[in-house]
């Protein structure tokens, strides 16, 4: 995560590392693991590894990736570097773009 924010930094985005008990709410991106955004609300949510996350051994995904986008009240983003994963294929696809 802090190299996330370091790269975020460098290419003059404002950014932190947020856990638990210090998120900031103010203009900074806060840089974060979804351990620690439950029962929290966004704005935005970006969504990154989501192609590594599907390769995990843990049975809960759907249900962490389900409470994850729901913390975004605008819009959340996913990035995908190689094909869609399954995880995502199973949203109805008027939900969502590709681009």
């Amino acid at each position: 995560m802090t190299s996330i924010s370091n790269s975020l930094n460098k290419n003059g985005l404002k950014s932190y590392v947020a856990k638990r008990n210090n998120w900031e709410f103010n203009n900074r991106i806060a840089v974060t693991s979804y351990h620690q955004i439950k029962g929290l609300q966004f704005d935005y949510v970006f969504i990154l590894g989501i192609n590594e996350f599907e390769n995990i051994g843990f049975s809960n995904k759907d249900n962490v990736l389900y409470m994850t986008v729901t913390r975004a009240q605008k819009r959340v983003f996913i990035n995908c570097l190689r094909a869609v994963p399954k995880i995502i294929q199973k949203v109805d696809k008027d939900f969502y773009e590709l681009y």
